[in-house]
């Protein structure tokens, strides 16, 4: 699926039909657990992790399942600070973090029978979706 980032200063409203989701696919991804790899947590993992610091912060517990050895081996602290590598490898992040992010929201669409088509269509930006997502917080009683 191809999409198209939209300037969120042209969008208007705090809580433009874009934003919202955008928030409520990031909330889904903080309910994720750590372990799976579409998890908030993940992803910062993959740019970087500091366990002692993320426990101090309240990022990490006790309860929390770490990945493999091997998926912790692979995927966390990649980041490519200090290198040439810099600007691929966070053009390769941010299109797997958006993609991470489309799939929390889709999962969310998806799972809401009152929100149907309208949210869908709300993930392949388009100008006339607007008009969709102002009609779909009333209908979800957002207003």
């Amino acid at each position: 699926m191809t999409s198209t980032r939209q300037n969120v200063w042209g969008l208007g409203d705090n809580w433009a039909p874009p934003i919202l989701w955008y928030a409520r696919g990031v909330k889904a991804m903080k309910a994720r657990p750590l372990n799976q790899p579409l998890a908030w947590r993940f992803f910062g993992a993959m740019h970087g992790i500091d366990q002692s610091l993320w426990r101090q912060l309240g990022y990490l517990s006790a309860s929390d399942q770490i990945p493999a050895a091997t998926v912790v081996a692979t995927f966390w602290k990649q980041c490519q600070h200090g290198s040439w590598y810099f600007l691929p490898w966070h053009r390769g992040y941010l299109i797997a973090f958006e993609a991470a992010i489309r799939d929390a929201i889709s999962q969310l669409a998806r799972s809401s029978h009152r929100l149907g088509v309208a949210v869908l269509e709300l993930l392949q930006p388009k100008p006339e979706c607007a008009a969709a997502g102002l009609r779909l917080r009333e209908l979800a009683g957002w207003n």
